[in-house]
C-alpha cells in the first residue's frame, strides 16, 4: 500500500496516503539539508534516494531490508532509507516531531559516507550521522547527561561498539571534539582512512584518547553530577 507521494530533486517519496502531510514536511528538510550534508562530508551525492514512510512500527519491522533492524525506527543501504512515520510510536519515547523527521538526514549521511569509502567503521558512522542528522539531541544530552564511565577509547568503538553502553553519545562526542580539534577536512579525510588516526591527524590514539576526556570534562556534565 506504499505509493509515490512526491518526487524532489535526488529522492522518491513512497508513503501511506494518512502520511501525506510528513512526506511533504520530510521533502523539504531534505531539499536543504541533504546539501549541506554533502558539502559538509566534501562528497558530491549524485544517486537517487527512495525513501519509503511506513504507518507503524509493525509495518516497518515486516519490510526492512535488514531483519536483524526489526524495532529500530529507520535505516538505510542500497540507496534507500526506511523509516516509521513520525506521526506513530517508537520503541524510544519522548523524541519530538520535527526530531522524527530529522531521521531522514541521519540515514541519507550514511548513505554519503558509504559512497567515500565501504571500510568505515560503525561507531564513525553513527557518530557522523548522528552530528549531522541529530545535532541538537545529542549536543542536549552530552551537555545535561553525559554518560557516566569510562570513557572508551578508539579501539574499543571500532572492536566492540554495539557492546558499550549508551553507544551512540560516545561517537557523536568524538566528531564533535574531532571536528572542533582538528578541523572538517581532516575528520572527512579521515572518514576515508579511519584506520589510521595517527596518519590522519598526526598525533597518537592514545593522545587523541586523553585530549577526548579533557574536552568532555570542560564541555559536558556527567549524570552523576
Amino acid at each position: 500500500r506504499l505509493r509515490l507521494h512526491y518526487q524532489s530533486g535526488l529522492f522518491s517519496y513512497f508513503a501511506y496516503e494518512q502520511d501525506s502531510s510528513a512526506v511533504r514536511q520530510i521533502s523539504a528538510l531534505m531539499n536543504s539539508a541533504s546539501l549541506n550534508v554533502s558539502q559538509n562530508l566534501g562528497m558530491e551525492y549524485k544517486h537517487r534516494v527512495i525513501v519509503e514512510i511506513y504507518p507503524d512500527q509493525q509495518a516497518y519491522d515486516e519490510n526492512i531490508m535488514n531483519p536483524e533492524m526489526r524495532g529500530t525506527p529507520a535505516l538505510s543501504g542500497s540507496y534507500r532509507i526506511q523509516m516509521v512515520s513520525p506521526n506513530s510510536p517508537i520503541a524510544v519515547q519522548g523524541i519530538p516531531y520535527q526530531q522524527r523527521l530529522q531521521f531522514a538526514v541521519h540515514e541519507f549521511t550514511h548513505l554519503v559516507i558509504d559512497e567515500i569509502s565501504d571500510d568505515v567503521p560503525l561507531w564513525l558512522h553513527e557518530g557522523m550521522a548522528c552530528y549531522e542528522g541529530s545535532h541538537s539531541v545529542y549536543t542536549f544530552v552530552c551537555r545535561h547527561a553525559f554518560p557516566k564511565g569510562n570513557v572508551p577509547t578508539i579501539e574499543a568503538l571500532t572492536r566492540s561498539y554495539n557492546q558499550i553502553p549508551a553507544a551512540d553519545v560516545y561517537p557523536f562526542s568524538l566528531v564533535e571534539f574531532l571536528i572542533e580539534r582538528f578541523g572538517r577536512t581532516k575528520v572527512n579525510e579521515f572518514l576515508g582512512h579511519s584506520q589510521n588516526p595517527q596518519k590522519i591527524f598526526k598525533v597518537t590514539a592514545s593522545e587523541i584518547h586523553q585530549e577526548w576526556k579533557t574536552f568532555i570534562a570542560s564541555h559536558y556534565v556527567s549524570e552523576t553530577q
